[in-house]
């Protein structure tokens, strides 16, 4: 990167360097993602044990996935 000259050649490098290891999709955030529309769409649920319930999702595996995920737990995404 340093040898080039322009900004320009210097930014494309890497950019190629990126894309080569950009990390694939990732289906935890797919399932998430899923799990926080449907606690949206049934805001009758109160408690973590009922969103895991619906989306069949032990709710300790449920509050892992938002952790690592949302940076939040279940409980406060349905408050």
């Amino acid at each position: 990167v340093l040898a080039e000259d322009e900004g320009a050649a210097q930014i494309g490098i890497v950019e190629e360097l990126l894309r080569r290891h950009r990390p694939g999709p990732d289906a935890g955030v797919e399932r998430v993602v899923e799990v926080v529309q449907r606690a949206l769409e049934r805001p009758e649920i109160t408690r973590v044990e009922e969103l895991a319930a619906l989306a069949a999702i032990p709710p300790r595996t449920l509050q892992r996935l938002f952790r690592r995920y949302v940076g939040v737990g279940p409980k406060w995404v349905i408050r």
